[in-house]
C-alpha cells in the first residue's frame, strides 16, 4: 500500500503525490484527509472514507475498484489492465479489449491502422499501417493509399487523427475517406472512435446508413474505475471528450466510444 500524508499539502501536492502511483498494482492510503484533499475525493469518488492512526482518511483499493469485464453485442470481453498510455484506467481499457478479440479471431491475417496494440503484452506481430509511429516494422504509408482486399483490419483510436497537420497532412477529410475504404474493400474490420476527438468524421458516420457502428459509454465520468455500458443511442455523438478536467490521466479519456464493425458478434 502507499501512503500519501496530506495534512498541510496544498492540494495540488496531494493530487501529484496520488497520480504517481500504479494503483494497478497497489491501493493507495492518503492519511488526514481534510479540505486539502477535498479535490481529490471530488475527481476520484472511487475512494472511502478510512480511519488510520486515529485521524479521517481516504482509502482506494485496487483489488476491488474495477468491474472486470464488460459487454457488447454478443460478446463479453476482459478489461485490459495494462500501464502503456494508462490503458487501465481510461477508455483505452475497453478499446482494447475488443483489439484483442479482434486479433485472437483473425490472427493470421489481420492489418492494423496506427501502431496501438504493438504496446501491449497481446500482441501478435500482425501487419501495421503507420507512417510516423515508433514500431519499428511498421509499414510506412498512408492508410488512404492501402489496399485492404481480403484483409481483416483493426483500427484503435486512430482515423480521429489522420486530418492533424502533426502528421502531415492538411485534408479534413481524409479519415472519412479511408473509413470508406476500410468498409468497401475490407472482409472484416473493426475500428474504434473516441466521440469528441474529430467532428467531422462522427458527423459522417450521423448522415450515412451503410457503415453499422455502436457504442460504449463510460458510466462514471469522474473515477477510475472501468464501467463501460453498450448503447446504441444517436445522441451519444454529440458527448464531449473529456480531456484534463476530470483528471482521469495525463491525455484525457473519451467518455463515448464509437465502434465501428461489419461483424455480427458486435451487434447481438
Amino acid at each position: 500500500m502507499e501512503i500519501i500524508y496530506s495534512e498541510r499539502k496544498p492540494p495540488w501536492f496531494v493530487k501529484e503525490e496520488y497520480r504517481k502511483v500504479n494503483r494497478t498494482k497497489s491501493s493507495v492510503l492518503i492519511v488526514g484527509a481534510g479540505q486539502e484533499t477535498s479535490e481529490v475525493r471530488f475527481m476520484y469518488p472511487d475512494f472511502i472514507p478510512y480511519t488510520h492512526e486515529g485521524k479521517g482518511s481516504l482509502l482506494y483499493n485496487q483489488v476491488t475498484d474495477n468491474e472486470h469485464t464488460f459487454k457488447i453485442g454478443g460478446l463479453e470481453l476482459e478489461y485490459i489492465r495494462e500501464d502503456s498510455n494508462s490503458a487501465w484506467r481510461n477508455c483505452r481499457s475497453a478499446e482494447l479489449a475488443l483489439g484483442k478479440w479482434f486479433i485472437e479471431k483473425f490472427e493470421n491475417n489481420a492489418l492494423e491502422i496506427g501502431d496501438v496494440t504493438c504496446h501491449y503484452s497481446f500482441f501478435k506481430e500482425h501487419l501495421i499501417v503507420d507512417p510516423f509511429g515508433p514500431y519499428e516494422k511498421s509499414i510506412r504509408e498512408s492508410a488512404e493509399l492501402v489496399d485492404y482486399t481480403n484483409l481483416n483490419v483493426l483500427s484503435i483510436s486512430t482515423l480521429e487523427h489522420l486530418n492533424n497537420t502533426e502528421y502531415e497532412n492538411n485534408d479534413p477529410n481524409l479519415g472519412t475517406k479511408v473509413l470508406q475504404k476500410i468498409h468497401k474493400e475490407a472482409k472484416n474490420y473493426l475500428i474504434t472512435i473516441p466521440v469528441g476527438g474529430w467532428r467531422p468524421l462522427e458527423d459522417f458516420l450521423m448522415r450515412q446508413n451503410d457503415i453499422k457502428y455502436t457504442f460504449l459509454q463510460r458510466n462514471n465520468y469522474r473515477s477510475e474505475t472501468n464501467n463501460w455500458t453498450n448503447k446504441n443511442d444517436k445522441d451519444l455523438f454529440y458527448e464531449n471528450y473529456l480531456h484534463f478536467e476530470y483528471h482521469l490521466d495525463y491525455y484525457g479519456c473519451a467518455a463515448v466510444v464509437c465502434v465501428v464493425s461489419n461483424l455480427k458478434e458486435i451487434y447481438q
